[in-house]
């Protein structure tokens, strides 16, 4: 199963591989900011919603205090009301009179005038006496169960039914204590808003036991009361999370405001009746909380793509301002591969490394220049007459006999050797033996015309390649040369007399390819010096012979192993004594090549 990984690896890196330098190098640079970018932002965020976290968590706080003192002013001033109640003269005589019709009367309108929508007269036992007109039905099981409490605290909260109630509760004395006055408060949706505007935190009250239906809130849409339990600092509802934070409601901040219960039946009451207490869960939303830092990092984000941009653009141009001079550095190379060394390279200008590594392969591409020049000069020149040599005659002779081919036209190979060189060289020496060559080249060069080459094959043997000539016109220029060669040569006051033979070939007549050409005009000057003529055109027959006489020492070994010769005794008679008296003085032994084919 790593087969595919592996291929698919190196398929990437041939793709990267094949990509031009200055892409790369874009790519690259772009690929390290968006990584540093990218991890920037990692970080960032990260960092945001830690700090956006930290700083709920103590908003909370302190709106848990916010809370706490918003109940216990609201209990301050029910307190108030009820001690107003307490202390009314007219309540104190009802109360002595035991006159419930006018009780709760009393309590219903005091209720009302102080916003209470329960409100009761308890006696010292914590058992009902009287209750407010108006008040909720159901309240009094609760105030039994609750009172142990108020008379402790002063001040607690319930739910009596769905509705949680903040309760106080006073002594009514006349002079001593003969009852409570309680009173409730709804901690409804306005209480809940109060809490909103003071700490810009959501509110819920939270139930103790399961519960039906949403909760009371401030929320915009409803949550259920399963929602908001668990022991966890942070909730999900309607898809937004909040942190949390769950106060028990009851207690007040200041402490207890009234005395313990005197009775171990009121005591008892408590115990066998618990009340059901809620909770205050404030919340704080992770998303509005981050959100002043959302538009930081979206104004980060687009100052980042414009980074990017500029970066991207900055990049692409520093990459082709460094790819372009090494593109024209690829492409001088390849000039210098193919040979050619006239054109200076470009960006040796620069002062940078680039400019050094141009100027590098300037004079790199000046001494190949010069080294070639050289070679070339050595290859292609005979340094001792500055004439073309033998593979550059050849060349010539080869576009020559192309050209002559195409133009219908006639072509002339001269050949010549001079005469008595070696003498000259064994007498005069090696140092005039090369001035007679530079003089013979000289001449040359003056007999021939516009457009005929003139070579040095080697020694002492010259070349002169004319084309348009036929075989006649070649004799011509031949007897030119022998003439220019008939004024005899000073050097170094000695006197020394020129010729040579002269071979000649022509095309078509004597060959239609150019090494053809030169080996029958090469046939032609060995001829001529054979018979000691000044020129020679090309004959078959001498080329015959001379070919037969190069396969007969080959073919004589041959003969001596294959018993080909023959020997024979020729006698020899003397006639010293007459003819008819003549006797065999001796022989004469021949042999002879009985040869298969000859």
């Amino acid at each position: 199963m790593t087969w595919p990984h592996t291929a698919l690896r190196r398929w990437a890196h041939g793709q990267v591989a094949g990509w031009r330098l200055s892409t790369r190098i874009a790519l690259l640079s772009l690929a390290l900011l968006l990584l540093v970018q990218v991890a920037g932002f990692v970080v960032l965020r990260a960092g945001i919603d830690a700090n956006a976290r930290s700083g709920l968590q103590q908003e909370l706080q302190r709106g848990e205090k916010v809370w706490q003192n918003l109940l216990a002013q609201r209990a301050q001033k029910l307190q108030q009301g009820a001690a107003l109640l307490a202390a009314d003269y007219g309540f104190r005589e009802a109360v002595a009179l035991n006159d419930a019709a006018t009780l709760n009367s009393v309590l219903g309108n005091h209720g009302a005038r102080i916003g209470a929508h329960i409100t009761a007269l308890l006696d010292t036992q914590f058992a009902p006496r009287a209750e407010g007109e108006g008040s909720q039905a159901g309240v009094l099981p609760v105030l039994q169960r609750l009172s142990p409490q108020l008379a402790r605290q002063g001040v607690a909260v319930a739910l009596v039914g769905a509705q949680a109630y903040q309760f106080v509760m006073v002594p009514l004395k006349a002079p001593v204590l003969v009852g409570w006055v309680v009173m409730g408060f709804p901690i409804d949706r306005s209480v809940l808003d109060e809490m909103r505007e003071l700490s810009r935190l959501q509110v819920a009250l939270l139930p103790q036991g399961d519960m039906a239906g949403p909760v009371p809130s401030t929320l915009a849409q409803p949550v259920a009361a399963a929602d908001l339990r668990g022991n966890g600092d942070e909730v999900l509802l309607h898809g937004e999370h909040y942190l949390v934070r769950r106060v028990a409601l009851g207690a007040p901040a200041g402490g207890s405001t009234a005395p313990a219960p005197a009775t171990a039946a009121a005591q008892d009451v408590q115990a066998a009746l618990p009340v059901q207490s809620v909770q205050a869960v404030l919340l704080g939303s992770v998303e509005q909380a981050v959100a002043p830092y959302r538009a930081l990092q979206l104004t980060l984000a687009v100052l980042t793509a414009l980074g990017l941009a500029l970066f991207a653009a900055g990049s692409v141009a520093m990459a082709r301002r460094l790819a372009r001079p090494l593109q024209s550095l690829v492409w001088a190379s390849e000039r210098l591969a193919a040979g050619q060394y006239d054109t200076a390279l470009a960006h040796t200008d620069r002062r940078d490394e680039i400019g050094d590594l141009a100027k590098a392969f300037d004079h790199m591409r000046v001494s190949i220049a010069a080294q070639q020049g050289e070679i070339r000069q050595l290859a292609y020149w005979d340094a001792l007459t500055g004439l073309p040599n033998r593979l550059q005659f050849r060349d010539a002779v080869l576009a020559a006999v192309a050209s002559a081919r195409a133009s219908h036209r006639a072509l002339a190979v001269l050949m010549l050797d001079l005469d008595r060189f070696k003498h000259v060289n064994d007498v005069l020496g090696y140092a005039l033996g090369d001035r007679l060559l530079q003089a013979v080249a000289q001449r040359l060069q003056q007999v021939a015309g516009a457009g005929q080459t003139v070579a040095r094959l080697g020694g002492d043997e010259f070349a002169l390649l004319a084309p348009g000539l036929d075989a006649d016109g070649a004799l011509a220029l031949a007897r030119r040369i022998n003439t220019a060669f008939a004024e005899p040569l000073t050097l170094d006051e000695q006197t020394v007399d020129l010729s040579a033979g002269i071979g000649i070939a022509t095309f078509p007549l004597h060959a239609v390819e150019a090494d053809l050409l030169l080996s029958r005009a090469e046939v032609a000057m060995y001829a001529a010096k054979r018979r000691t003529a000044e020129a020679m055109v090309y004959d078959p027959a001498s080329d015959s012979a001379s070919a037969q006489t190069l396969s007969l020492l080959s073919e004589l070994r041959r003969a001596v192993g294959a018993g080909e010769l023959r020997l024979f005794l020729q006698p020899k008679l003397s006639l010293a004594d007459g003819a008819d008296a003549a006797r065999v003085c001796g022989a004469e032994a021949l042999v002879r090549w009985q040869h298969p084919q000859r």
